[in-house]
């Protein structure tokens, strides 16, 4: 959720460069204190480590920089089913939804961070030589977790 709400909004609105350094320290606001996954406090990172590194502080930072209203702009463009109005809080800049988002809608919400253009994600079911003849037709024999037997 980092990525859509809290880094593209405040890449896109600051024109900041991901070298800029942001607070990967403890962070508490009112009685909401996330940590970083790890527990550890990091002082200042760079953007490019905190997102690669998937930082907690940090997001929440640059969300509260940008504000609900501004992040939220930016997720609302694609379309979550079942985000509300009930979600526009702190929390959410680091997953805090009630309800949250399939995994084919995060998908599709990564496709606009290749070149800027939102793109549904699809499936490839099917794919053919130059003759037609299938190869791969997107059916596959179940078989047991953990092994190649079926």
């Amino acid at each position: 959720m980092k990525p859509p709400l809290d880094y593209a909004p405040y890449l896109e609105e600051t024109d900041a460069d991901i070298n800029q350094l942001v607070s990967g320290a403890s962070y508490c606001s009112n009685s909401y204190c996330p940590k970083n996954y790890s527990g550890d406090s990091y002082g200042m990172v760079t953007l490019r480590t905190a997102f690669a590194q998937s930082y907690n502080t940090p997001a929440i930072r640059l969300f509260e920089k940008m504000g609900v209203e501004t992040s939220f702009k930016y997720l609302d463009a694609f379309g979550f089913r079942k985000v509300s109005k009930k979600d526009r809080h702190t929390c959410s800049a680091i997953g805090g939804f009630e309800y949250g988002m399939s995994p084919l809608e995060l998908t599709n919400a990564y496709t606009s961070f290749h070149d800027g253009n939102y793109q549904p994600a699809r499936a490839i079911t099917k794919v053919t030589d130059q003759e037609g003849k299938s190869f791969i037709n997107g059916k596959t024999a179940p078989r047991r977790y953990g092994t190649n037997e079926p």
